[in-house]
Order: C-alpha cells, then structure tokens, then sequence
C-alpha cells in the first residue's frame, strides 16, 4: 500500500467580472472599492495592493469590460456612482501610476 499523499493543490479563489460576467482568478482581475467620504457622493477607488476594507467588485482591466462595467458597479453597490468606462479607464490610469 502506497501512503505517500500527493500534495495538496491551493485552488486560488475565482471572481467575477462587473464588465463581462465572466469568472476568472482573482489575481486576473482588479478590486474596485466604495468609500464613501460623504454621503452625497460615494468615491469608487481600484485597490490594486489588495487592503482596502470593505464592499468591493471586481473588473479586468480592458477597455471592453471597462467600458461594460457601470452597470455591473450599480447592480453591485446598488446605487449610481455617476462613473462612465472612461473615467474608469482614467481612474484605472492614475492608480498605476
């Protein structure tokens, strides 16, 4: 009888994409999160180290799911956020940089 065990295989969490509906590993995709500095106007912000707290939604970073994701965003945080694929793209832009 063999009782060597194969070594377990860490299985990355999968998430889903507000702008395609497609499931993907985390790792594939980037966090967007709601602050809310007021409650007049919620602030989405991308979490690209992966700490922020809070409600989240994740998006891949094309222009095509980009573009999509708003509405997926008010179905996630079930509000409007006033944010247009552009201006994710330019948010997207500056928090790389």
């Amino acid at each position: 009888m063999n009782t060597e065990h194969a070594p377990l295989m860490k299985r990355e969490p999968t998430r889903t994409c507000v702008g395609c509906g497609q499931h993907d590993a985390a790792s594939a995709l980037v966090r967007l999160v709601l602050g809310l500095p007021d409650a007049h106007a919620p602030e989405i912000a991308f979490d690209l180290a992966g700490g922020s707290f809070g409600r989240g939604a994740h998006v891949h970073a094309r222009p095509d799911c980009l573009a999509n994701a708003p509405r997926g965003l008010r179905r996630s945080f079930r509000r409007d956020l006033g944010v247009d694929g552009a201006e994710l793209g330019r948010r997207l832009v500056r928090a790389c940089d």
